[in-house]
């Protein structure tokens, strides 16, 4: 009997590695088809900001109505089978949620920005721009779905004049945030190779800005030994 429950025990943890493995496995071949650049672009979401990043609501009734992409809509991407139903269940939950609070509160651009990271997640690109882009019209300071409209556009969405719009406005609404710069960089490297030459040039920006910043400073090394002939 003690040796049954043993093995069962070792059952189930070899079950949920196992899970958990092709799990990440299969976002992580999902990603590697996007190309990688000088700086590894990823979304922003709420939970990693700094409290002075943090937007705050406008008025509710300044607001016009959000009219994109149902908010519980995950979208029918064929990923979303792959998806553990534990995992599937808990993100559906977060979406429904926010359906609720959103309808009563849309004046939370956290909460659209986290929205559109979830409907990314199900690679559902043509929800996450609509949440993004209402996020950008609820605090349109708020530079974090403006950066992540970039990524969107560029990688996604094949909208480099949007990408570009969206990479821009982020700088000019937080300066001082190296990843803005780092996230630009690398579009004009892989995405926008027209004006890949001005590469050097966006990172030597962030270093006015912020001069002696690692991050910076290390992407304009790579980049100087790879553009080197």
């Amino acid at each position: 009997m003690k040796k049954g429950l043993i093995l069962l025990i070792v059952l189930v943890l070899v079950s949920g590695v196992f899970w958990l493995w092709f799990f990440r496995q299969s976002k992580i071949e999902q990603t590697a088809q996007t190309p990688a650049g000088v700086y590894e672009n990823s979304d922003v979401s709420p939970a990693a900001l700094n409290a002075q990043d943090s937007p705050t609501s406008v008025e509710l009734g300044k607001l016009s109505s959000y009219t994109g992409d149902p908010i519980d809509n995950i979208g029918n991407d064929p990923f979303i089978q792959q998806v553990p139903a534990d995992y599937l269940e808990k993100y559906k939950q977060e979406l429904a949620n926010f359906k609720k609070t959103l309808t009563e509160n849309p004046g939370d651009a956290e909460a659209w920005v986290r929205v559109g990271v979830l409907k990314k997640f199900f690679n559902n690109y043509e929800g996450a721009r609509d949440a993004w882009e209402y996020a950008k019209i609820v605090n349109p300071e708020f530079s974090t779905p403006y950066y992540n409209l970039g990524g969107l556009y560029a990688g996604y969405l094949k909208d480099n004049l949007k990408a570009e719009e969206n990479y821009l406005k982020a700088i000019e609404i937080d300066s001082a945030l190296p990843y803005l710069y780092l996230g630009l960089a690398e579009f004009y490297s892989v995405f926008y190779k027209e004006k890949s030459d001005q590469v050097e040039q966006v990172l030597q920006r962030g270093l006015k800005i912020l001069p002696g910043d690692e991050s910076l400073l290390r992407a304009l090394e790579s980049y100087k030994s790879t553009a080197s002939p």
